[in-house]
């Protein structure tokens, strides 16, 4: 993983999975909202649609999607899938 080499001082989840393993990240490698655990989560905008009511719950300092690879997304022009309301 390229953060190893980069930016080795941060904490980076990985959040793959089935909706019960990506559960028990959510339990044991985030911590608690107001004091989160980690610096990098790492998922695809889809985990990000699956699970937006647990990850709408986290005020993030930025967010980058990299979908250039996901033929379902593109020229569709779509944008609705948003975190929160």
């Amino acid at each position: 993983m390229q953060f190893a080499k980069w930016a080795p001082d941060l904490n980076v989840i990985c959040y793959m999975g089935s909706a019960k393993s990506r559960e028990v990240i959510r339990e044991f490698e985030f911590g608690p909202l107001k004091n989160l655990r980690f610096n990098v989560l790492l998922t695809t905008y889809e985990f990000i649609l699956k699970d937006r009511q647990d990850l709408g719950q986290i005020k993030w300092q930025s967010l980058a999607v990299d979908e250039v690879n996901n033929p379902n997304q593109r020229g569709n022009g779509r944008a609705d899938g948003r975190l929160t309301d």
